[in-house]
């Protein structure tokens, strides 16, 4: 079976279901029709609209099992036509009831949320918090009555939090959390190193470093960090309470350092949400690793003594073709496709 991804909005997934049957029932009015279009055109509402359709699709092999024809049968309206055993309409209808729920009630606990590469999906939460997945990224929703827990497995993701005292929310990232109310805030993670810039209101990051301990020197967003050894068994202070950031302020660490807060360039943080690349100074080598994070063709540098030079400007997420054409012109290099899914960075002739 596909692997799909539901929100946790029975609200929402029973109105996706009841337009379902409708559409698949051929039961709709112009007016129908016209509300059904602009309620598609929220892309939460077309993303459920869409899962629910293949959620159908995956549900087909069992469309002769006996027991779920008779449940279909025995909860038809008296009035319903029926086009088949598992009539659209009917079937549509009863989705709710025995194909979604017994994936909420089947599956770990919690909801699964994962984008491909160069895929970046908003997800609305069920307390009304926002979140904003990057490419390539993975995400964990666990929310009970007492606490909001999302866990960031890798990749980049933005949090627009909902107030809610009583429920604190909290992103569990490698080796920390960050503690948040009302609050909007990126977090980028990326092995063991995790970036945490606040957009607006404030938050506390908790790292839980090992001994022994280093300081980790202000760095810029993504680039890891490094460390000013203070020795084994040191103590930096906030850590148990938490590193409190205000808006504007970002932070760095790791398993073994953690940085100070720093100044943040929020634009270029939160360049991805409209797709583009936005470098600064940034080493050669490692503007080449954030721009394969969301394409399928690769960039390798093989040209060597260049991976240190600096380049600045502002590119299209996704177009490595675009970002090697452009490294050619500025920097003289020379990029060669390899097969379908490479390109190749070498020195330039002269």
């Amino acid at each position: 079976m596909t692997h799909r991804t539901y929100v946790d909005e029975p609200s929402l997934s029973a109105r996706a279901a009841d337009w379902y049957a409708r559409v698949r029932g051929g039961q709709m009015s112009e007016v129908d029709a016209a509300r059904f279009r602009a309620w598609l055109a929220n892309p939460a509402h077309r993303r459920e609209f869409e899962d629910l359709d293949q959620l159908w699709d995956d549900l087909s092999a069992i469309e002769g099992d006996a027991d779920v024809h008779a449940e279909l049968a025995a909860s038809a309206p008296a009035s319903s036509s029926r086009r088949s055993a598992l009539g659209w309409a009917l079937a549509a209808s009863m989705l709710l009831a025995i194909g979604v729920a017994a994936f909420w009630v089947q599956r770990p606990a919690g909801t699964h949320y994962v984008t491909a590469v160069g895929e970046q999906r908003t997800v609305p939460l069920e307390d009304g918090s926002v979140v904003t997945l990057n490419t390539a990224s993975e995400l964990r929703v666990n929310y009970t009555a007492t606490a909001r827990t999302v866990e960031l497995v890798g990749g980049q993701a933005t949090f627009e939090v909902a107030k809610d005292p009583a429920r604190p929310f909290v992103v569990q990232a490698g080796p920390g959390h960050v503690k948040a109310l009302g609050t909007v805030f990126d977090v980028y993670k990326t092995g063991d190193n995790v970036v945490v810039t606040l957009i607006e209101g404030k938050v506390a990051v908790v790292p839980e470093v090992h001994e022994p301990l280093s300081r980790a020197e202000p760095g810029a967003s993504g680039s890891g960090v490094g460390s000013a050894d203070v020795g084994p068994g040191a103590q930096v202070a906030g850590l148990t309470e938490g590193i409190v950031l205000t808006a504007g302020q970002q932070l760095t660490y790791t398993r073994t350092a953690v940085g100070e807060p720093v100044a943040a360039d929020i634009r270029r943080v939160l360049a991805w949400r409209a797709r583009k690349l936005d470098f600064a100074d940034t080493p050669l080598s490692a503007a080449i690793v954030e721009a394969n994070r969301y394409s399928r063709v690769k960039i390798a540098l093989r040209a060597p003594g260049l991976e240190n030079v600096r380049i600045s400007g502002v590119f299209e997420a996704g177009r490595n073709d675009l970002f090697a054409e452009g490294l050619e012109s500025f920097l003289g290099l020379k990029a060669q496709r390899v097969g379908d899914d490479l390109i190749v960075l070498t020195h330039g002739t002269h």
